[in-house]
């Protein structure tokens, strides 16, 4: 009896001590909302910079910012003016919370 009452403490022991697992999320990674005309190798982007036609496109928000007369637009396209070849032009990662 003695052996069986000192496995249930030590085995109802391991098990309690395993039920306190934590899961840790990492909340930085947007892989899934990078578009796939993006730079590859970044887990996690805010914003990207295309200077040959001086546009931002903010990642989070899938919206390019560019200036029109004067004035700052975010749209979720950009304007045919632009003509933009997005898998072939040069981007520059930016993490910080404004381009």
């Amino acid at each position: 009896m003695k052996k069986l009452t000192l496995f249930v403490l030590l085995g109802g022991g391991f098990f309690l001590h395993s039920a306190s697992a934590q899961v840790k999320v990492n909340l930085d990674v947007n892989i899934g909302s990078q578009p796939l005309w993006g730079p590859t190798g970044y887990d996690h982007a805010e914003y990207y910079y295309l200077p040959e036609y001086d546009v931002y496109y903010d990642v989070p928000y899938k919206q390019y910012i560019y200036w029109n007369n004067g004035r700052r637009v975010t749209a979720a396209t950009l304007p045919a003016r632009y003509q933009a070849d997005l898998y072939h032009t040069y981007k520059v990662v930016q993490n910080e919370p404004r381009p």
